[in-house]
């Protein structure tokens, strides 16, 4: 029976991560110890859609930055929410700074009279009207005004999303490690559409160490063997979540 991304959350309701931030959801996303609210996203979506296209788009959710900037990248990015989405929030820190933050919509009944959710969100406190009542360690139900979020995105809308111009095709047989070649700049582009902020250090055109760790995170994430070379497997996957390319 299909359980929606709400459903499969509200399960989780009550989990505590452990010490330093190690818990079961970034042990599954190969990124425990660090922040893991985006690991919960990550593990909630990938059981609640076997869709290849949207198992591609997982990486993508590992951190709130990156997952909205794919989201936008993407066109996912919605005004009126519904259950399933997540919402992207933001709030200050010390008056300069911002923190983002996210959680999966859970009811929006009150959205369009009073401008607020109901989401659950992971590495969060309890929905407490003091905020920092307790440790924030944990997958609760949170309330959420308009002023605090962000955007909303629909990650089940990749399954329809079309290719977003006239795609080149790309021979990932062609790059060699370190060599320049006019073919690299759109996988780069793609690799940066999925992982948004996580892919740094690019040398634009050249198939460099950041590319390849980039590449070969993008290979573990869809069963290939993380050589870091598009030659591998992985490219006509790649090209095909993010519209930027296909594969001869």
């Amino acid at each position: 029976m299909f359980s929606s991304p709400a459903q499969i959350a509200e399960s989780y309701i009550g989990f505590r991560s452990r010490a330093l931030r190690t818990n079961d959801f970034g042990a599954q996303t190969g990124l425990n110890t660090q922040i893991w609210n985006g690991s919960f996203l990550q593990v909630v979506f990938a059981e609640a859609y076997g869709d290849p296209v949207l198992q591609f788009a997982l990486p993508a959710l590992g951190h709130t930055a990156s997952a909205l900037h794919f989201a936008r990248v993407m066109n996912l990015t919605v005004k009126t929410p519904r259950v399933g989405d997540i919402a992207f929030y933001t709030f200050p820190t010390d008056g300069l700074m911002s923190q983002g933050h996210a959680g999966i919509v859970t009811d929006v009944q009150d959205w369009k009279t009073q401008g607020l959710i109901h989401a659950i969100e992971g590495e969060t406190s309890t929905n407490s009207t003091l905020r920092y009542a307790d440790a924030t360690d944990g997958v609760w139900k949170r309330s959420r005004f308009a002023t605090e979020i962000l955007e909303f995105a629909r990650f089940e809308n990749l399954r329809t999303a079309p290719l977003r111009r006239k795609a080149p095709t790309l021979d990932g047989t062609k790059i060699r490690y370190l060599k320049r070649s006019d073919q690299a700049p759109e996988i780069q582009r793609a690799l940066g559409d999925v992982f948004g902020n996580r892919v740094r250090g690019l040398r634009k055109g050249v198939w460099d160490a950041a590319t390849s760790h980039a590449y070969a995170e993008w290979q573990r994430m869809t069963g290939h063997e993380p050589t870091g070379l598009p030659k591998d497997g992985g490219l006509a996957e790649l090209g095909y979540l993010t519209g930027r390319f296909v594969v001869s």
